[in-house]
C-alpha cells in the first residue's frame, strides 16, 4: 500500500491507495485529462503535462515508473494503448480481473490495511453510531456439493451492490483539487474452506 503526499493542485492530498487506483482517479478528476464533455481523454503515454507518464509522476511520484503502472493497467484491462503512442481508459475502476502476483498482494495488503484501520477507529468510538461498519456472516455447515452454487450466488450479489454502491460513490464525489474532501470506501471479500 502507498502512502504519501502529492501534490494534486492547489492543495496536498494524503492519498492511501494503490498506485493504479490513484492514476485512474486522477485521470478522470483533473481537468488537463478530461474533455469538453469532463470524459478521460485518450493522452500520450509519454512526456510532460497532459501525459500518463506526467500523470504517473504527479499522482504517485517517481518511486513507481509509469511503464510499471502501465503494465498492471493493461494487465488489469483498465486501459488499452492507441497507435501506439497513446493510452485510454477502459474501465476507471481498478480491478486485477487479470492479476500478477505482485498486484493481488499490493490489493489484498491494501484491503488489510483498511480493515485495521476500521478496527483502530471502532475501538477508539464511544458511541455506536461513530463506529464503522464492520461486519462478516458465513455458516460451517454447507454441504461441500452445495459450495460451488452458494459461492456463485453470493458473489452475483456482491457485485451487484459494488455497482450500487458505486453509483452512490459517483454521485457523491467532487474533483479532489476543492477543499474539505474526504476519503470514504466499502469493501468485500469471500472467504471459505
Amino acid at each position: 500500500a502507498m502512502e504519501k503526499e502529492i501534490d494534486s493542485g492547489p492543495k496536498k492530498t494524503n492519498v492511501n491507495l494503490c498506485a493504479e487506483t490513484s492514476v485512474l482517479h486522477g485521470w478522470t478528476t483533473y481537468s488537463e485529462y478530461l474533455d469538453n464533455e469532463n470524459k478521460p481523454k485518450v493522452i500520450p503515454i509519454t512526456g510532460g503535462s497532459g501525459t500518463f507518464q506526467g500523470l504517473v509522476c504527479s499522482r504517485v511520484g517517481r518511486n513507481v515508473t509509469s511503464k510499471t503502472v502501465l503494465d498492471r493497467l493493461l494487465e488489469s484491462g483498465n486501459v488499452e494503448i492507441v497507435d501506439k503512442n497513446f493510452v485510454q481508459i477502459i474501465d476507471r475502476f481498478f480491478q486485477p480481473i487479470k492479476p500478477s502476483e505482485y498486484v493481488v498482494l499490493d490489493v489484498g495488503s491494501n484491503a488489510i490495511s483498511r480493515l485495521a484501520q476500521t478496527i483502530v477507529h471502532n475501538l477508539k468510538a464511544v458511541h455506536d453510531e461513530d463506529r464503522n461498519l464492520q461486519q462478516v456472516r458465513w455458516c460451517r455447515s454447507i454441504p461441500t456439493q452445495q459450495l460451488g452454487e452458494v459461492s456463485k450466488r453470493i458473489r452475483k450479489m456482491i457485485k451487484r451492490n459494488i455497482l450500487e454502491i458505486e453509483e452512490i460513490l459517483d454521485a457523491a464525489e467532487v474533483n479532489d483539487e476543492q477543499e474539505n474532501v474526504s476519503l470514504l470506501g466499502a469493501g468485500w471479500f469471500v472467504f471459505k474452506s
